[in-house]
């Protein structure tokens, strides 16, 4: 194969591949690789791979490299090369989801290996859906944006070691909430792919806290706490099926240089690993999500207390002061743009906001994820804390949703 354009980081992609580990580096100039394991050891021990593109001596690092590992590997290495490359280029970001086997050729049971297959099609699902609102289960709403994500994805080459499934995420590209056919589809809040594989690095990093809290003596209700972040019943469903018997892992790495969308993340990605007894929590806390109340579609209407927005989404978030059932409320709201400058003006003539959707009753809060309808009412709020009745019912239950 050509060498004279190969990048030293498609090196380091394809090495850590082939089950190769950093053991170090020389004066910030050069860095040292060898296999990872007596098992993968064989005639090459060590390769040397420049850090920096202007040594003068880069190139024929490089090349002495490409040259040791196909003696090694042969095709096998130049396909590994081959595939790193085309990630770089179409901008493809990975999620890896691994499973321990016990034996060394990664030879799994048919079931497990095709319960891997579906639990990694489930993360990519529940994020997409996530990303467009927080849900604690989805059922089939936000199933526009999830099925144009996953079209867009791709299945890579496994990896030496451990059963590993390996989706390829565009980085770029936008997916909107909205079908094509749709009549709203032009005004249709659309996302970066990559905004949406961020989101599943959040949303697993959530778990890794819940689990590690109810396993010290916390309660399942702690998942409750993070469906803002990306937690929900099909989220937990999927890495169920994932977590098993066995060590298990899911990786979020991102393959370009591109800066993140989400900037509190690690740029590089992040890999979230489980125990067995991991998979006892994640069982409890599914059944938890599977028995909360139904959302109701309500009415209420109160005092904007709180406005927030990132600015990587097009959706905003506001904390509305309300009666619920006759007891006053903090009713967390999630609007569109359009509805959160109706939230704005709400807030700035210090009126009251009415807003219509489904709410979901969580451990610590009330929220509604999709607002239906949101106006900007001409009472004064301070008029409508004083009076014993407000001047617009605080809390209308419009029944269960359906």
């Amino acid at each position: 194969m050509s060498d004279g354009e190969v990048q030293p980081r498609v090196l380091r992609n394809a090495l850590k591949r082939l089950g190769w580990q950093s053991t170090g580096t020389f004066r910030d100039r050069i860095e040292y690789w060898e296999p990872a394991t007596r098992e993968l050891r064989g005639p090459i021990q060590e390769v040397v791979l420049p850090l920096r593109d202007d040594l003068s001596d880069s190139a024929l690092l490089v090349h002495r490299a490409l040259l040791a590992l196909h003696s090694e590997y042969g095709q096998e290495f130049d396909q590994v090369v081959q595939m790193v490359e085309a990630m770089v280029s179409r901008q493809l970001d990975e999620v890896l989801s691994r499973r321990e086997t016990g034996n060394k050729s990664g030879v799994i049971a048919w079931k497990d290996g095709d319960s891997m297959v579906e639990g990694t099609r489930g993360l990519l699902v529940a994020a997409a859906k996530a990303t467009s609102h927080s849900r604690r289960r989805f059922l089939n709403n936000d199933t526009a944006i999830a099925e144009a994500f996953l079209d867009k994805c791709l299945m890579g080459q496994t990896q030496i070691g451990s059963y590993v499934v390996t989706a390829l995420t565009p980085a770029h590209g936008k997916f909107s909430t909205s079908a094509p056919e749709a009549k709203e589809a032009a005004k249709a809040p659309a996302y970066a792919g990559r905004t949406i594989t961020s989101t599943l690095q959040t949303a697993l990093g959530a778990v890794v806290e819940s689990v590690h809290e109810v396993r010290h003596g916390g309660s399942v209700e702690a998942f409750d706490t993070h469906v803002t972040d990306g937690v929900s019943l099909e989220l937990l469903k999927a890495l169920a099926k994932i977590v098993g018997d066995a060590e298990a892992s899911v990786a979020v790495h991102y393959n370009n240089d591109d800066v993140l969308d989400v900037p509190e993340l690690d740029q590089h990605g992040a890999s979230f690993e489980f125990v067995p007894p991991d998979a006892i929590v994640l069982a409890d806390a599914v059944r938890h999500f599977e028995s909360a109340p139904e959302p109701k579609l309500v009415a209420i209407s109160g005092e904007v207390v709180q406005l927030h927005r990132v600015s990587s989404k097009p959706d905003r978030t506001i904390q509305l002061s309300a009666r619920v059932n006759g007891v006053p409320r903090v009713v967390q709201v999630s609007l569109t743009p359009e509805q959160y400058e109706l939230a704005l003006e709400a807030h700035a003539r210090e009126v009251q906001l009415s807003v219509t959707g489904e709410m979901e009753q969580r451990a610590r809060n009330s929220t509604i994820p999709v607002a239906t309808y949101v106006k900007a009412e001409d009472v004064p709020v301070k008029r409508a804390n004083l009076a014993n009745e407000s001047p617009l019912p605080f809390f209308t239950d419009l029944g269960s949703a359906e």
